[in-house]
C-alpha cells in the first residue's frame, strides 16, 4: 500500500493507494482525487503547469 500527501498552497490531502503510485501516473492521481472546486479544475486543465508549479507530493510505502 501507498500513502500519497498532496500539498497545494495551505491545502494538504492524503490517500491511501493499493497500486504503485510514481511519478508517472502522480498527474492522473491529482486530477482524479485532488480537484474539488469548479476552481480547481478551472486551473488545472487550463494551465496545468502553472497550476501543478507548487504542487508538493511525498509518496510512502507502506507495509502492513
Amino acid at each position: 500500500m501507498y500513502l500519497l500527501t498532496i500539498t497545494k498552497g495551505d491545502r494538504t490531502e492524503e490517500y491511501v493507494f493499493k497500486m504503485e503510485v510514481n511519478n508517472d501516473n502522480i498527474v492522473l492521481i491529482i486530477e482524479q482525487y485532488f480537484l474539488k472546486s469548479q476552481k480547481d479544475y478551472a486551473d488545472f486543465y487550463f494551465d496545468m503547469l502553472e497550476f501543478m508549479k507548487d504542487v508538493t507530493y511525498d509518496i510512502e510505502y507502506l507495509e502492513y
